[in-house]
């Protein structure tokens, strides 16, 4: 087929280019799926102790947050299926984001697909060896994974278990390219298909807490949710796994189908025209930065607002909750005497703070995204200055944290106030997320100074933030040490209104953050530009 011309060549030629991003996500993903199974074992080490874990996780807000126990006697196999899976597919699903628009969008973007085309290239090749990569990269985390998994021999998580397991992760992730294939036909620009994927990513997870808790049509909806219907180590049924086969299927034929149809370069949706003349605030670093960063930042305020409705709701049947159970408190960090409710709350900011960081972070490293595009050049022939142009995106980024932990704290007070008769004040579920703030200031101070210190290793900050996200997750399950746990963005902040303020961590975290900020501003001040 002439449409598919040289699809081998550039599958190659992808593969090249990804020789160290491919992986370096595949390690990650597969360290993190396979180095948190033996912690449950140390969690809960008697029968018992998985008997009180099975009770916890009834709880309507426990399987909004991870999923439903879907089959009992509770097993290490059902336990860690039901805590794991869903974060682990978020993970991929982010991976095969960033592979599929790096490959298809951002290059269509660039100018490199128009140079592939004028090569005996047929049209749907560069689509079908972006899909081939993907398919490679999945199997390989799905393989690696069961494998991970089955090598610990750990009671009830069988080698069928841990293969069906590992298919799961290899096709919900092919859904997940699939997904992001056909964003890049709807949207121009790259950085609107990472939107785009990312915005359907966190509609299909509220889809799967409400499946998951309501059960239903909406469980078979999202593959999130429809994971939980194979019964891992508890039957092991495969054919859900068909039914995210035959969605993956038909989202890839209308992405090859609208690839065929489209003009390069362009999207199907109908761009908003845009003004004759170029608003004056563009011509200020600030006013340039703002407009890079404006839609994804509203996207993300009004997605945090929504999460807080969602996990606010839950709390109108926490009754059920066993509030005596020692396994409960720890895994809501509640001290002894100590309000389970109000303990829950602030686990859920804490957890939702992290995922606030996403957004701070890209909005920091927007500089290098352009400096990489070789944007900048014409804006420095201007009278602008290197820290003229990084000050605003940090600033912009700093503002970003503090509305989006209050856009989630607002839909927590909303939901929360209209499902309990004594709810929450206001002052304490905002409290409770402006607390976690230099945890992500920390953070983006790490991507400042990566982006001035080692300009093309800036994807080093997401190891931090995935060793921080693994702290706070795991961390209070699997008595971590606490040594680890401090050195991690938020480990060391305290979890207020439960815990009495301490200025001293706080003020400490805050400085470091500043302190990397700066020189990561000075050291880029004095670089050169690169494009690599």
């Amino acid at each position: 087929m002439k449409r598919f011309t040289n699809t081998g060549a550039l599958f190659r030629f992808a593969l090249r280019r990804d020789r160290i991003f491919l992986p370096l996500w595949i390690v990650g993903i597969v360290f993190f799926t396979v180095i948190c199974a033996p912690l449950f074992t140390q969690i809960a080490q008697s029968p018992a102790d998985l008997a009180m874990y099975a009770e916890t996780m009834k709880n309507p807000a426990m399987i909004a947050l991870c999923g439903p126990l879907y089959a009992e006697p509770y097993t290490y196999g059902v336990m860690y299926t039901q805590m794991m899976a869903v974060w682990i597919l978020i993970l991929i699903g982010v991976m095969n984001f960033f592979l599929v628009s790096r490959h298809m969008r951002r290059d269509e973007e660039d100018g490199k697909i128009e140079v592939l085309r004028s090569l005996p290239v047929g049209r749907g090749a560069i689509l079908s060896s972006t899909l081939s990569v993907a398919v490679l990269a999945n199997v390989a985390i799905g393989l690696l994974c069961a494998i991970g998994l089955a090598a610990y021999g750990i009671e009830s998580m069988t080698i069928g278990g841990c293969l069906l397991l590992g298919t799961i992760f290899c096709v919900v992730g092919l859904l997940f390219s699939a997904i992001a294939m056909l964003v890049s036909q709807l949207c121009s620009t790259s950085r609107s298909v990472i939107g785009g994927s990312f915005l359907t990513l966190g509609v299909l997870y509220m889809l799967a807490a409400m499946g998951n808790v309501q059960g239903g049509v909406l469980s078979y909806i999202s593959p999130l949710a429809i994971v939980f219907k194979t019964l891992p180590f508890a039957g092991n049924q495969i054919y859900p796994i068909f039914i995210i086969l035959a969605e993956t299927f038909v989202v890839a034929v209308i992405a090859i189908c609208l690839n065929a149809v489209r003009d390069l370069g362009a999207g199907l949706l109908p761009q908003r025209k845009g003004c004759a003349h170029a608003n004056q605030m563009l011509s200020s670093p600030f006013g340039l930065a703002w407009r890079l960063t404006k839609n994804t930042s509203i996207a993300w305020g009004i997605i945090m607002f929504v999460v807080g409705l969602m996990y606010g709701s839950v709390f109108g049947d926490f009754e059920s909750f066993i509030g005596g159970s020692e396994m409960i408190q720890k895994i809501i960090a509640a001290g002894a005497g100590g309000d389970m409710m109000l303990s829950f709350m602030t686990y859920i900011t804490l957890i939702m703070a992290n995922v606030a960081a996403i957004p701070v972070i890209n909005c920091v490293l927007k500089l290098r995204s352009e400096e990489k595009k070789n944007r900048l050049e014409p804006v420095y022939a201007k009278a602008v200055s290197k820290t003229g142009q990084f000050i605003p995106y940090i600033a912009i980024g700093v503002c970003l944290s503090v509305l989006l932990q209050l856009s989630l704290s607002f839909g927590l007070w909303l939901a929360i106030r209209s499902v309990m008769s004594e709810p929450f004040a206001l002052a304490d579920i905002i409290i409770a997320g402006i607390i976690k703030l230099p945890g992500i200031w920390l953070l983006a101070g790490l991507a400042v100074l990566l982006t001035g210190l080692l300009p093309k290793r800036t994807s080093l900050v997401w190891v931090y933030f995935g060793l921080s996200f693994f702290a706070v997750y795991i961390g209070r399950l699997a008595d971590l040490p606490d040594a680890f746990v401090k050195i991690t963005a938020f480990g060391a902040l305290p979890d207020c209104p439960i815990d009495r303020f301490d200025a001293v961590p706080f003020v400490i975290m805050t400085g470091v953050a500043v302190i990397l900020t700066v020189a990561g501003m000075v050291l880029y001040s004095q670089r050169e530009l690169r494009y690599s």
